[in-house]
C-alpha cells in the first residue's frame, strides 16, 4: 500500500510539461526587466550626444544623425512598451502609410545583408498602401521578418509592401514541415543553439493582432524558400 507522502513524490519528481514552460517564461520575464532598466542609460546617452552632434553637422553626416536620433525614438518607445510605462501598440494606432514604416526596417538590416553578401530588396507600390499602423511596431515586425529571412537565405530576400500586406520571401531551404505548425509559438526554432531565441515570430504576431492585422506563413512557390505575409488593417 502506498502513501500520500509517496504519491506526492512521484507527482513532484516529474512536473507537468506545462509548470516547466511557466517557470521559463518568469525567468525570462525578469531578465526582460532587468534588461530594459540597464539598456534605458545608454540608450539615454546615446540620444544625448546625437541630438549635440546634430546641432553643428552638415550635410550628409546631419541626415544620417537624423536617421540615427529617429531610429532611437523607435527605441525608446520599444523599451517603454515593454516596460509597462507606454501605451501599447493597439492605443497608438493611426492611418498612415505602409512603405515608410517597412522601408525604416530594411534600411536597419542593409549592413547586416551586404556582410553575408545576401541582395536584400525592397519594393513598394504606391507607397504600399494607407493602413491602420504604428510605426515602431511596423518596423519591429519588418526587422524581425528579415533578419530570419536572411539567416535563412542563399542569395537573396524580397521586401515587399503593397496594399496593405507586406511580404517577406527568401531563397533558402524552407521551413521543415514538422515545425510549421508550431512555428509562432514562443522558443520554437530551427537554428541552432546561441543562434536565436525562437521569439521573433511570436512577437511579431502579437504586435500584428495589437494593430487589427495577421501575421502568417504562406506556401512559397518555385524558387523560394520562406515566405511570410502580415496583412494590416486598411483605412
Amino acid at each position: 500500500m502506498t502513501g500520500r507522502g509517496d504519491r506526492a513524490l512521484r507527482r513532484d519528481a516529474a512536473p507537468p510539461e506545462s509548470w516547466v514552460e511557466t517557470g521559463r517564461l518568469a525567468e525570462l520575464g525578469l531578465l526582460t526587466a532587468e534588461l530594459l532598466h540597464e539598456v534605458r542609460q545608454p540608450v539615454f546617452a546615446i540620444k544625448a550626444l546625437a541630438q549635440l552632434l546634430e546641432t553643428t553637422a552638415n550635410g550628409p553626416a546631419r541626415d544620417r544623425l537624423l536617421l540615427l536620433l529617429g531610429q532611437v525614438e523607435v527605441l525608446e518607445r520599444v523599451i517603454d512598451r515593454y516596460a509597462g510605462n507606454g501605451r501599447p501598440a493597439s492605443a497608438l494606432v493611426t492611418s498612415m502609410p505602409l512603405g515608410p514604416a517597412v522601408e525604416s526596417g530594411v534600411l536597419l538590416l542593409k549592413h547586416r545583408a551586404e556582410s553575408r553578401g545576401v541582395a536584400l530588396l525592397f519594393e513598394t507600390v504606391e507607397g504600399g498602401g494607407v493602413i491602420r499602423g504604428e510605426q515602431a511596431a511596423i518596423q519591429q515586425v519588418t526587422t524581425n521578418l528579415v533578419q530570419n529571412a536572411l539567416d535563412a537565405a542563399a542569395t537573396k530576400v524580397v521586401v515587399r509592401a503593397e496594399r496593405g500586406v507586406l511580404t517577406v520571401v527568401d531563397d533558402g531551404p524552407g521551413v521543415d514541415e514538422r515545425l510549421r505548425p508550431r512555428l509562432f509559438e514562443p522558443f520554437v526554432t530551427s537554428k541552432p543553439p546561441g543562434k536565436g531565441t525562437g521569439l521573433g515570430l511570436a512577437v511579431s504576431r502579437h504586435l500584428m493582432r495589437e494593430l487589427g492585422g495577421e501575421l502568417a506563413y504562406a506556401d512559397a512557390t518555385a524558387g523560394e524558400g520562406t515566405r511570410f505575409v502580415a496583412t494590416f488593417l486598411a483605412d
